[in-house]
């Protein structure tokens, strides 16, 4: 009885505590102060997004969309409370703090040489829309300016997610190359082009969905390395504020939950094919949702290296979705692979943009 009236009296005691802090802070601050704590509560929440299984609480995977927004609004709200001298600023800086350990940095401060020299293998992918054939870019000569664009930058591997072309002269730079066009009408078209050859290929296709995955067996080097291009079930909701207003709300939120039920299984089927090769591994592709995905945290486990974190830097940004900048196409290699450099570019060919990395085998 004694040890409960003296837990009751401790617990009473920060309770007048902390409304003496709330009584010390002015009207504006108490407001201020109840808005950052719901926004540092809601991204403790979705500091746990990645470790959830997104088949099991697909409803928690939304917060991962929005933890860009979620770090710079509690990072502002730190700032204020700091600027003012006041302890509300320990609500959002440890969050922050955990939210680094548990997500890392979606920002990179560049001090890497983005040099891509010559004799480094160089890997882009890129979701080029079909070459802009629907003519969503207002630009007549798109699908000669990408070629263009590649030529320049030389790749020696390209993954294309939704190529959409046949034949090009412009591909002949690429003797090598794994295109299926089987199912096209009713699946997005996949394309593997390698200035090295290539030995196996095949695609394994996602059930219920367009989307698709694809692998090349490429000999580099008298090694033989596997490289993946994986396309992910897409949320179907073009980045339009007028599109998303017009969406019923349960539909929409239905629409996010099935999306991420369908990439965490999608994730899990690559994670099977994967394991069952031995050889050096590469994955390239169109995540269709960003590095605090639980997509993203299965098919990168413990082992890959994504090339934005060893060598990127800024944001990553591969797509704009509502003038937000989102990292959502990815470049991943196994630890046999030394990661030389990493390149975003500002290109605008298509809703992505392109990303490219160079390689050195460890043992070279």
């Amino acid at each position: 009885m004694k040890v409960f009236q003296k837990t009751r009296r401790i617990f009473s005691s920060r309770r007048v505590k902390r409304n003496d802090i709330l009584k010390r802070l002015s009207l504006f601050n108490r407001i201020v102060f109840t808005v950052n704590f719901i926004f540092a509560m809601v991204l403790l929440m979705a500091c746990m997004v990645p470790y959830v299984e997104a088949d099991r609480f697909p409803y928690i995977s939304i917060l991962s969309l929005g933890i860009p927004i979620l770090v710079g609004l509690n990072l502002l709200f730190a700032f204020y409370w700091a600027l003012i001298r006041r302890k509300q600023f320990f609500l959002s800086f440890p969050i922050l703090v955990l939210g680094y350990f548990f997500l890392g940095s979606f920002v990179k401060v560049g001090f890497h040489d983005q040099q891509i020299e010559e004799g480094d293998l160089r890997v882009m992918t890129f979701n080029v829309r079909a070459f802009n054939r629907a003519g969503y870019i207002d630009r007549p000569d798109v699908q000669q300016e990408t070629f263009r664009f590649i030529a320049k930058e030389a790749p020696d591997i390209i993954c294309y997610q939704e190529t959409g072309v046949r034949k090009q002269a412009e591909f002949d730079r690429y003797p090598y190359r794994y295109v299926n066009y089987e199912n096209h009408r009713k699946r997005t078209v996949l394309g593997i082009f390698s200035k090295y050859p290539i030995v196996d290929s095949g695609t394994f296709n996602w059930s219920d969905s367009r989307n698709n995955g694809s692998f090349a067996d490429i000999v580099y080097k008298k090694d033989t390395i596997r490289v993946y291009n994986l396309h992910l079930e897409s949320f179907g909701v073009t980045g339009s504020r007028r599109n998303i207003a017009e969406q019923p709300s349960l539909r929409l939120y239905q629409r996010l939950t099935r999306t991420f039920k369908k990439q965490s299984e999608e994730a899990k089927l690559f994670l099977e094919h994967r394991n069952a090769t031995s050889y050096k591994t590469i994955v390239c592709g169109d995540f269709n949702n960003t590095q605090f995905s639980h997509a993203y945290r299965l098919i990168k486990g413990d082992r890959m290296q994504d090339t934005f974190e060893e060598k990127g830097s800024g944001l990553g940004r591969t797509y704009n979705f509502l003038h937000f900048p989102f990292r959502i196409d990815f470049i991943l290699a196994d630890p046999a692979f030394e990661v030389r450099a990493h390149k975003n570019y500002n290109v605008h060919l298509s809703d992505h943009f392109p990303v490219m990395a160079s390689f050195r085998l460890q043992e070279q």
